[in-house]
């Protein structure tokens, strides 16, 4: 008797052959959407770095560096330049560099955000000044330690060295380092 169709056995021998293809796939598609997170994440903060410093290094470029101090709360750096403000010359132009965090109904959830700006403290703001600023938003899954802020006397002049602690949930470093000369 010449029976034609599939038995119990190679049915259940194709279910796990699918079964372990099928494992292989989602164990690929996994690693993949990793690998692809951590790209975005990577790219979005050298997006970032470079933003930051380069509007940091610009003014240092532009203005020399007078002095970098804590902000009243410690949770900002404000750098005061060597140039004088054009609108009130009795004031030098100072920065302020923080980190903060806002609310984000889209991905319900606080998202970090990176500002330079002029020193809200200084009086007559011109519409330049007030305009005249950053504010960046970081990647997603960033997370922010306590800005820092170093000093070593090298003689007549000293290096300062501003450092912002980013991390991914992974807990990767992806620190901003920033740089000048005080005179």
């Amino acid at each position: 008797m010449n029976r034609k169709g599939t038995t119990m056995v190679e049915i259940i021998v194709s279910i796990a052959l699918i079964s372990i293809v099928l494992i292989f796939l989602m164990n690929l598609f996994i690693t993949l959407r990793q690998v692809y997170n951590q790209s975005k994440f990577q790219a979005d903060y050298y997006m970032l770095d470079s933003n930051i410093i380069e509007a940091v290094s610009d003014d240092i470029d532009n203005y020399g560096l007078h002095e970098i101090n804590y902000g009243a709360n410690n949770d900002e750096i404000v750098i005061t330049f060597n140039t004088f403000r054009p609108t009130k010359l009795s004031e030098r132009i100072k920065k302020v560099l923080k980190v903060y965090t806002k609310y984000n109904a889209k991905s319900d959830s606080d998202r970090y955000y990176i500002e330079y700006t002029y020193d809200s403290s200084l009086t007559n703001l011109t519409s330049t000044e007030r305009t005249n600023s950053i504010t960046r938003i970081a990647p997603e899954e960033a997370i922010f330690g306590t800005m820092n802020l170093e000093k070593k006397d090298l003689g007549e002049k000293s290096l300062a060295k501003i450092t912002i602690p980013i991390s991914d949930k992974s807990y990767n470093k992806y620190d901003i380092h920033i740089y000048g000369i005080l005179k």
